[in-house]
């Protein structure tokens, strides 16, 4: 059990002199793990730190799986830390809690948790090391970890520290420097903003994340950042040097004789924590494998209004136009229909209305590109709810969009009718329409078709989401049911 409270300068002093000697430094409450521990650790110890350190990562991952498309969510920061701090421990609170709280050199608790960070890190770096896909993972969810404690508001504070501490090289523009350059309007580098968010001079090919957003500007080769925007910078160079390590420490791994001692525990451990497979959590809605004659069906029970209604004129007209498809087509694989299912489904109604050649030539390289099979091979996520709302409105002939924001008053309220929403629940909708709340009110309805289901605190953010969280409560409605 960890003792909280704080600690004398004589105590301080001491486990500063201790960490000298093992060369780690945990004066700050992020570690870039360039340094492995010098320090013994007792072998009764280990499985707390693994199983730790395994369920922050259990959680991040199930976030992933739930949230689908995290950027959606507008909260998502704040819904990420919430989530992980709650992952359950043997100490008082989990290492990511107690590291995201105000840092504070005196107290015991969060020089605890910075050493069982550190040593939790590099006692699964002995396991997932072994093969290419656990390698991947491990990398990103310790980058996606990294970046999400950098975010944090406590920890911001300390990110110019936290630089120079790790020895990362990073050349930083003095002021003098700065004005020399004629390119300030240019990225909007205010001389006043400068003096109070120093600028990074960092080769271009480190800060490509940056480059792609056009948050940098180029010159010479060089990429010239803002302080506050060098976490990416930091994560990049991060998920490269972790790469590294792990290719090297596999190469070594046999003559380390840890096969009847360490990696045994790890193995259980890590299936405690992931008992099917470690990438289920990157499998489509909880595994399910949906077939093109099921989605009628589920159109009716399960789909938000956005997808229905686009599902509704598809059956209807067999044809739908181009954000329709990408919309529906990207939701519609985040369900679980395969590529294959889904160039059946989409050729079984456009063939209604077209030859099969038309359709091969024109529409179904579109669904490939949808399964990153052709293009530039990006896998992407479905259209988050605030993309739906904010992005390409619906013209005349259109049907993608978000019915509370697009719809007028007259069609919303018909919408409503069809779906057997009663009048209170209908004037509920439409104040917050009239608010426009588009979000609130896609809650609104959720409520009233699942009047027993609790919403996470998030609410509803993504068509996907509205999609699970359906599943969820028509689940628990049918073993109700079942056991009256």
């Amino acid at each position: 059990m960890v003792k909280k409270g704080k600690l004398d300068k004589q105590t301080i002093e001491l486990i500063q002199e201790d960490d000298e000697k093992e060369t780690v430094n945990y004066q700050l409450n992020v570690n870039y793990y360039s340094i492995s521990p010098k320090s013994n650790i007792e072998f009764d110890c280990v499985q707390d730190l693994i199983d730790e350190r395994l369920s922050v990562l259990a959680a991040l991952s199930e976030i992933k799986e739930d949230f689908n498309s995290v950027k959606g969510n507008p909260n998502f920061y704040m819904s990420i830390k919430h989530r992980l701090s709650q992952a359950k421990c043997q100490y008082n609170e989990n290492f990511f809690k107690v590291l995201c709280s105000p840092w504070d050199p005196f107290n015991f608790e969060q020089i605890n948790a910075r050493k069982r960070d550190h040593s939790s890190h590099f006692l699964l770096r002995l396991y997932y090391c072994q093969t290419e896909s656990f390698r991947k993972w491990f990398i990103s969810k310790e980058t996606e970890l990294l970046r999400l404690r950098l975010m944090d508001e406590n920890n911001r504070y300390h990110l110019e520290t936290f630089i120079r501490e790790n020895r990362l090289n990073f050349e930083q523009v003095q002021s003098h420097d700065f004005t020399r350059f004629q390119f300030v309007e240019k990225v909007d580098f205010e001389h006043s903003h400068f003096l109070s968010n120093k600028i990074y001079k960092v080769p271009f090919d480190q800060a490509l994340e940056l480059v792609r957003r056009r948050k940098v500007y180029i010159h010479k080769g060089y990429a010239y950042i803002y302080l506050s925007d060098m976490i990416s910078v930091i994560c990049q160079l991060f998920h490269q040097e972790l790469n590294g390590c792990l290719i090297n420490l596999n190469s070594v791994l046999p003559h380390l004789g840890e096969n009847n001692r360490l990696l045994p525990l790890l193995h259980s451990l890590h299936l405690k924590h992931f008992p099917v497979t470690l990438f289920k959590v990157e499998s489509k809605s909880d595994s399910m494998v949906v077939k093109p004659e099921a989605i009628n069906c589920l159109s009716k029970q399960l789909f938000p209004p956005c997808m229905e209604r686009i599902h509704h004129y598809l059956r209807a007209n067999h044809h739908i136009r181009h954000f329709s498809r990408l919309y529906y087509g990207q939701f519609l694989k985040n369900i679980g229909l395969s590529l294959e299912n889904a160039i059946t489904f989409f050729k079984q109604e456009f063939t209604q209305k077209m030859s099969e050649q038309r359709f091969d030539r024109h529409y179904k390289p579109n669904i490939h590109y949808n399964y990153f099979k052709h293009g530039n091979m990006i896998n992407r996520s479905a259209y988050s709810c605030l993309k739906i709302i904010n992005s390409h409105p619906p013209g005349p002939l259109d049907v993608h969009g978000c019915p509370f924001r697009h719809y007028d008053k007259k069609h919303l309220r018909k919408m409503l009718d069809e779906h057997e929403i009663r009048q209170d629940g209908q004037k509920r909708i439409l104040l917050q329409v009239s608010n426009k709340c588009y979000r609130k009110a896609c809650e609104e309805y959720f409520k009233l078709k699942y009047p027993t289901h609790s919403l996470p605190e998030e609410g509803i953010y993504h068509p996907n989401q509205f999609f699970n969280e359906s599943r969820k409560a028509s689940q628990l409605n049918s073993d109700e049911s079942k056991s009256s």
